[in-house]
């Protein structure tokens, strides 16, 4: 009974070895998603707006490399841009958890501004009087905030999608957060 034992546990040891044997190597990523960015209203600065802004997609190699223990890895993201980031996590069959780790997000954000513009015009009777017309300008600016990510991921064959929540903040306007709970990484091994 005890050799049926301790076969069992060199089986299971064995699995999550040969999980993170076949899981570890080069990947190549892409990052999609939507976060909600919330900052004072210009027009009302007690206020605060709430806007939907589209991720710039991000593209760039992924390496999973095993440590020591059987089951934990080190996680390394190289975006195409340059920036480097990485945390550890674990291995256990296909799910893959990883710590929460920091990093910097380019945030391209539009704002409206509207102005009104009083236009002189003689009427029918040649009398001169005043039409107003609005006018609106669209102004898009990149912001860098520093955000937390957490999340978690599944490995199939050889693919890795990891499911990501990002929060953070604006490093020129602590006023401007941002959170993201929808974000979709997919690494295909190379």
């Amino acid at each position: 009974m005890f050799y049926l034992a301790a076969i069992c546990l060199m089986m299971a040891s064995c699995a999550d070895t040969a999980d993170v044997r076949d899981a570890r190597g080069g990947y190549r990523f892409k990052t999609t998603g939507k976060v909600t960015l919330q900052m004072p209203d210009e027009s009302n600065p007690k206020a605060t707006i709430s806007q939907i802004v589209n991720l710039n997609n991000e593209t760039g190699s992924f390496e999973l490399v095993s440590l020591k223990d059987n089951d934990k890895v080190l996680l390394t993201f190289d975006q195409l841009n340059g920036d480097v980031y990485h945390t550890k996590g674990t291995l256990s069959g296909d799910e893959l958890s990883f710590d929460a780790f920091t990093r910097t997000l380019d945030l391209p954000i539009t704002t409206e501004y509207s102005d009104t513009l009083h236009i002189p015009y003689l009427n029918h009777l040649g009398q001169s009087k005043l039409r107003d017309s609005i006018i609106t300008y669209t102004k898009t600016e990149t912001e860098v905030f520093d955000i937390t990510v957490t999340g978690n991921a599944k490995t199939y064959e050889n693919n890795i999608i990891f499911s990501l929540n990002y929060k953070g903040q604006s490093q020129e306007d602590k006023q401007r957060l941002i959170e993201g709970t929808d974000i979709q990484m997919l690494c295909k091994k190379n």
